[in-house]
């Protein structure tokens, strides 16, 4: 997998394995996700990250530096432009 780049989306599973849960304390559950057929799996991998050659999500162990991504309300940047 050449050239592919993982972006951390700010969801993580450390206080029950496989209960994820967005940096506001929402569950995946209540909105989209979009999973790789094999994740998410069981063990100490607690963070998501999204894989830019399949778009899809792969739950991973949080050890290191990521890229990221952020959400930002959109009606709010044309009131700043």
């Amino acid at each position: 997998m050449t050239g592919v780049i993982n972006y951390w989306l700010g969801a993580k599973d450390m206080f029950q394995n496989d209960t994820f849960y967005w940096l506001d304390d929402t569950t995946l559950d209540d909105g989209f996700t979009n999973w790789d057929p094999a994740e998410p799996h069981d063990g100490d991998e607690d963070g998501i990250v999204l894989h830019t050659s399949d778009w899809q999500w792969v739950n991973i162990k949080l050890d290191g530096q990521y890229n990221f991504l952020c959400e930002h309300d959109l009606g709010r940047i044309g009131k700043l432009l």
